[in-house]
């Protein structure tokens, strides 16, 4: 019971953190953007500004997910309705657990009666007792099937690299399994990172405008996916995307943040520190803009 009662309040704990993170998420937006701004044309910081950028684009999906849940209000009534189902699966679950506790107790005190009967008559071959004191096959521990399960959970939920999906399992912020735990889970979970790689660059095409640099960069960086290098070239060969009307989305992002001159946009597009476009592409947003 003791279990239960710490697993559920975590469940608890974590719903909190999650809101209060997105209820904060278009303050952080707003700041970041403004940051941006003040490192990028008034006191120019490309570190700083890059910082900014990423801040950004984090908390601007914290605030996209804040938006979609205030329209998914209605999945609430379903939810409510299913947590005694819930806590009812949870509770059997708990009974079977101590039921085949007590069957492989008794199991075990039967084993030894015999062998202590057997060795009292005759002496058996040293081989023949190491098979009857032999264990039974071990389940899988609980906890490590709960990893696994959490970990399908996260992956139906958003687009995981390897490491990502292992920090979230084993942070204090995510589900906090023991190590070992979330190692299971990614050992023996069915999944293709390559394609999860495709899904992340996609979400971030859908996002905010990337040039292809600067979408490996986010897949690869261990402050934005943490995807291996060759699963995010996989996700660049194959992600359907026009980097020029890219790029002229971009600008058409900056002007509306800020008055520029046409030089000023081309070097903004084209910085490793800015957006990170090829001169072609940022040509070609500046030549269409309306």
């Amino acid at each position: 019971m003791k279990d239960i009662f710490k697993w559920v309040s975590r469940f608890v704990a974590i719903i909190i953190i999650i809101s209060a993170v997105l209820l904060v998420s278009p303050l952080v937006l707003l700041i970041a953007l403004i940051a941006w701004w003040h490192f990028t044309k008034k006191n120019p910081n490309d570190k700083y500004a890059t910082y900014a950028k990423y801040t950004a684009i984090v908390s601007g999906i914290g605030f996209l997910i804040f938006i979609y849940s205030i329209f998914t209000d209605t999945d609430t009534n379903t939810e409510t309705e299913l947590e005694p189902v819930v806590e009812e699966v949870v509770m059997e679950e708990a009974e079977a657990v101590e039921e085949r506790e007590d069957v492989t107790e008794e199991i075990k005190k039967e084993s030894e009666e015999k062998e202590e009967t057997e060795e009292s008559e005759e002496t058996e071959p040293e081989e023949e007792k190491e098979v009857e004191a032999e264990p039974q096959t071990e389940e899988v521990p609980r906890e490590y099937t709960n990893a696994l399960n959490s970990a399908e959970d996260y992956i139906n939920f958003t687009p995981f690299s390897e490491q990502g999906l292992y920090e979230q399992l084993t942070s204090e912020y995510g589900s906090d399994f023991p190590e070992d735990a979330a190692q299971y889970a990614i050992d023996n979970i069915e999944i293709d990172y390559n394609e999860q790689a495709l899904k992340a660059a996609e979400d971030y095409i859908n996002f905010t405008p990337f040039s292809e640099q600067g979408l490996y960069e986010q897949l690869t960086s261990e402050h934005g996916s943490g995807f291996l290098p060759e699963e995010a070239q996989y996700a660049i060969d194959n992600i359907e995307v026009d980097y020029n009307e890219q790029a002229l989305i971009a600008a058409k992002d900056y002007l509306e943040f800020m008055p520029m001159s046409d030089q000023e946009l081309f070097e903004q597009l084209t910085s490793t520190y800015g957006s990170g476009y090829t001169d072609e592409q940022a040509q070609y947003a500046i030549d269409n803009l309306d």
